[in-house]
């Protein structure tokens, strides 16, 4: 019976520990360097996005610790993929 107690422990503690990576990227302008604030950052794999601030950061939080594809877009300016 203890046995099943300390797995059940074990598991619990994994799953409570899986996602506490938190990424910050930000998104400027390559010519001029001005942040692009409400770009859209999408991470590929997990469908999710965030909108750039006024500061052109955009946030993910409580991600597994992983390699990510990454996909940013803007108005008036052609997507661009960042590969890992």
């Amino acid at each position: 019976m203890h046995k099943i107690g300390l797995v059940m422990a074990a598991l619990l503690c994994c799953t409570i520990t899986y996602g506490q990576y938190n990424i910050a990227i930000k998104v400027s302008d390559a010519d001029n360097k001005q942040p692009l604030a409400g770009a859209t950052i999408s991470i590929i794999a997990l469908q999710k996005n965030t909108t750039a601030d006024s500061a052109g950061t955009g946030q993910f939080k409580n991600l597994a610790a992983c390699k990510y594809s990454v996909l940013i877009s803007y108005v008036g300016y052609a997507p661009k993929k960042m590969y890992p």
